[in-house]
């Protein structure tokens, strides 16, 4: 059977993975997600519908200005700051390579990381198990990848799916690559997919799925990945060990340090390729500092019994201002200061009913607004590429449309080059 544009998935494939990863994330009870290769926040803001226990989302990118033109879709909404979680929520936004990690990632529980390895040239994807599995090591780890198989059904289709895309595995080269990270850093690996093939075809599903979860065993290292490991690490070597024995592990004192018990080795050296000290160097530099750069961060307003009048009045602040300052369509080209009177806010029924006088709220807000040095305004900055906060005059506010911060559910495809319609 032939597959045409005419009968490509429903719901469309990017969904089928998306929500197959939030069920194993809620599966796993996890409380805070890493998503490798975030691009425009889609799974972000999937994720805080569907996962509702996770209290930290961090999305990363190598590509800041795509992180900044869309920090406007994991703001809450209006309806957010009425019906408010029940847990805390964080999302942030973070600019960095996949190459690299960064100290505050370190404790998260789940890594997820879609449609992404196949975007990158063999010295990079070389890199990534090392820094997702051997130095954040998170309970469970989920990664996809298009199924090159499945490619034959798509009619009159050659060549990649996408333009960008390096390579495409089938099965067994995505099983083997995984089986060898499984057995390198203590993991178990399950495989699945989405998108799934007809009922008389073999192909398997057109986007693979691999889930790792960590185990409490340290598998013994293989003779036999010898070549992969010295490609994949430092080259780190025992001294006196062989050829075929001597290799980096998931860190020195794991593996190393008994290679040389084995061999009555007292030293450890670099292999004095050039290559592999490079490597070593790079992992040594960037295990326990922060490489990654800060793009946006949120904080979800949530029920809590516990917070305090004065939080109580911050969060109405900061819905209001979304409220009555985030209704325009021209994007900014400058930052903007902004100064709204506090007898603006002292006049909302939301504010009202708390019982505050101005001094009292104005004291209030400075906690988390700057205000005039007249005690008279809160001042924040309108700023570029951020949706934010917008034009706002006092005589003028306009009504707020729910409907235009509604991303589309609608998913039209106009060609086969569509990547997340069939890959």
């Amino acid at each position: 059977m032939e597959i045409t544009r005419e009968s490509v998935f429903n719901p469309p494939l990017f969904k089928q993975r998306y929500e197959a990863v939030a069920q194993i994330i809620n599966q796993t009870q996890a409380k805070s997600v890493l998503d490798i290769g975030c691009s425009e926040g889609k799974f972000l803001t999937y994720m805080k519908e569907k996962c509702t226990s996770v209290e930290k989302i961090i999305g990363v990118d190598i590509d800041r200005s795509l992180l900044e033109n869309n920090t406007y879709f994991i703001q809450p909404k209006p309806f957010e700051y009425i019906v408010k979680r029940t847990v805390p929520l964080n999302i942030s936004l973070f600019c960095g390579s996949i190459t690299q990690s960064d100290v505050r990632f370190h404790h998260v529980d789940f890594i997820s990381c879609i449609e992404v390895i196949e975007h990158l040239y063999d010295d990079v994807l070389s890199m990534v198990p090392y820094n997702i599995f051997g130095i954040l090591k998170p309970k469970t780890v989920v990664i996809t990848t298009p199924n090159a198989e499945y490619n034959q059904l798509f009619k009159g289709f050659s060549g990649l799916r996408h333009n960008d895309h390096k390579f495409e595995w089938t099965r067994n080269q995505f099983q083997q690559w995984c089986s060898r990270i499984e057995r390198t850093y203590g993991y178990n690996v399950e495989f699945d997919g989405v998108g799934a093939p007809p009922a008389d075809s073999k192909v398997g599903y057109c986007s693979q799925i691999a889930v790792f979860r960590q185990t409490d065993n340290k598998l013994p290292i293989e003779h036999n990945d010898l070549e992969y490991l010295m490609d994949l690490h430092s080259g780190v070597i025992c001294h006196h060990a062989s050829e075929n024995d001597g290799v980096c592990h998931r860190s020195l004192d794991e593996v190393i340090v008994p290679l040389c018990q084995k061999f009555n080795c007292n030293q450890i050296e670099v292999c004095h390729c050039t290559s592999y000290k490079t490597k070593l160097n790079k992992y040594k530099s960037f295990e326990n500092v922060e490489n990654f750069s800060l793009v946006y961060q949120v904080e979800y307003p949530y029920d809590n019994l516990s917070l305090n009048l004065e939080q109580k009045i911050l969060d109405e602040i900061g819905y209001n201002i979304f409220l009555f300052f985030s209704d325009t369509d021209d994007q900014l080209e400058e930052v903007i200061e902004k100064r709204v009177p506090v007898k603006f806010f002292h006049s909302l029924s939301s504010i009202a009913k708390f019982n505050v006088n101005c001094d009292q709220l104005t004291s209030i807000i400075r906690q988390k607004f700057r205000i005039s040095d007249d005690n008279q305004h809160v001042i924040f900055n309108v700023t570029l590429n951020s949706r934010q906060w917008y034009n706002y005059s006092d005589d003028d506010i306009e009504e707020e449309d729910e409907k235009r911060y509604e991303p589309s559910n609608e998913f039209i495809i106009d060609h086969i080059e569509e990547e997340e319609s069939w890959d």
